[in-house]
């Protein structure tokens, strides 16, 4: 079992809670999670190296994340799994007795009617292929209708730096789980942690509410596989490879920000670009227009590395640490 330090000496309440884990899925040489297939080929294998050499070494604020996210996950199962708190939830949503009667959770297939509403909730299977055993455990189907929760700050809603690996993951989730899964679409049900109401009402691109859904097109079965395959020969040829020749982690994966076009129009002082632009050509044009000055370029942030568990064993983040490029 792998012991949980507590460094910052969080009460012991919270610390209790912090370092329990009931996750059902454990990784091993040719098995590997749904989320964990989706990250860079870099990260994979860094942080699998990692945790197969430090087996002992985490601390409980290392959790604080996910914990609050499996808090939310459980919160909700409870109330689907109970049929007394289920009824009594959807009879406050104003659904009949007849329609909330047709409400069948996690149900056998002998167990199926017509007219039925099947739900299915945190289900596990696999998928095998070349080699590789992919597990993947969704959150929720509705009548075929794959939805995932999401306990994220309203960042990852604003710049969508998450969309593609949605898309992905659900994806992956459909080819996993076939019988179940027959919609084209995924809804992501999130759940913003830092929301701000006062936020909500002067821009138009933040989330108008804390909870908020968003539905995405899931993936062809065969592009599905098509990815699959690819990632999984990725893996077989780079497993053994020392890291100075894994893959790059590209601006995609980095969760980079954009580079930003600064002109000065005095290029003695500095101190404060005279005006910001989102791209070279403009700042150029403008810099002629006023003929006179000099546009710098600032490199964007890298914000996923701070996520990733291999990298400090990862000499793209040394790099990017001594550019000052991470935070």
């Amino acid at each position: 079992m792998k012991n949980i330090t507590n460094n910052s000496n969080v009460p012991l309440g919270m610390a209790a809670y912090l370092a329990f884990d009931e996750y059902d899925f454990k990784p091993s040489d040719k098995a590997i999670s749904t989320t964990s297939i989706i990250k860079s080929i870099r990260q994979i294998i860094l942080t699998r190296r990692v945790a197969s050499e430090n087996d002992t070494s985490e601390d409980v604020l290392d959790r604080v994340n996910s914990r609050v996210g499996h808090a939310v996950h459980d919160a909700i199962e409870r109330v689907w799994l109970d049929p007394e708190k289920r009824t009594k939830a959807l009879q406050a949503l104003g659904w009949s007795a007849s329609r909330i009667e047709r409400v069948l959770v996690n149900p056998k297939e002998d167990e199926l009617f017509d007219g039925c509403i099947p739900i299915y909730m945190e289900q596990r299977g696999e998928y095998t292929i070349n080699g590789w055993s992919i597990s993947g455990k969704f959150d929720r189907v509705d009548d075929g209708q794959l939805s995932d929760y999401k306990t994220t700050s309203t960042y990852t809603y604003t710049n969508q730096s998450n969309r593609d690996k949605y898309i992905l993951q659900g994806s992956i989730y459909k080819v996993i789980h076939n019988k179940i899964i027959n919609g084209p679409e995924l809804t992501i049900q999130y759940w913003f942690k830092d929301w701000s109401k006062a936020k909500a009402l002067i821009d138009s691109k933040y989330p108008a509410s804390p909870v908020l859904a968003q539905k995405l097109p899931l993936m062809t079965e065969e592009e599905t596989v098509e990815y699959l395959d690819y990632k999984t020969k990725q893996l077989n040829h780079f497993e053994s490879k020392p890291e100075s020749e894994l893959p790059r982690c590209t601006d995609n994966d980095l969760w980079r920000d954009a580079p930003k076009f600064k002109y000065y129009s005095n290029p003695d002082n500095l101190s404060r670009a005279t005006k910001n632009f989102d791209n070279l050509i403009a700042a150029n044009t403008h810099m002629h227009q006023q003929g006179k000055g000099i546009v710098l370029v600032e490199q964007g942030k890298v914000r996923a590395c701070n996520y990733c568990l291999g990298r400090y064993t990862c000499s793209q983040y040394k790099e990017y640490i001594n550019a000052g490029l991470i935070d």
